[in-house]
């Protein structure tokens, strides 16, 4: 009895190919054969359009990054700034209040006035009475 399911015979294998499997497109670029072609020199235009667009890219996120770090700069600055405003305004409130006050004109040899000051009324007709 013959095997009826697998044929053994030299014949119905496969001879192996005779030619060479051609080289893929990422090994025609590292061999520059693509330079070559009059394909690369036709579309050169768009080429440099490309790279000037990188270069483009590359300057515009450079200058948003020192943008960013300006404003956090200043931002950090105001914010000093504010909390050196309140600092004085919490020193000029403290050397205005009354009991320092005192305390200060003492120290100069002068006195507070006992009676409060009196408004002068300089409208025309308390003019007129007095000369």
């Amino acid at each position: 009895m013959k095997n009826t399911y697998r044929n053994t015979s030299k014949k119905s294998r496969k001879a192996p190919d005779s030619k060479r499997r051609e080289p893929g497109v990422f090994w025609r670029v590292l061999q520059g054969e693509f330079l070559e072609k009059n394909l690369i020199l036709k579309h050169l235009p768009f080429v440099f359009f490309l790279a000037f667009l990188g270069i483009l890219y590359i300057s515009a996120s450079y200058y948003a990054v020192n943008r960013v770090q300006d404003i956090d700069r200043l931002e950090e600055r105001l914010k000093n700034l504010k909390a050196e405003s309140i600092d004085l305004e919490n020193q000029l409130m403290e050397q205005s209040k009354k009991f320092n006050l005192k305390e200060r004109l003492v120290s100069r040899g002068l006195e507070i006035p006992k009676t409060p000051p009196r408004v002068l009324d300089l409208s025309p007709d308390s003019l007129a009475m007095m000369y």
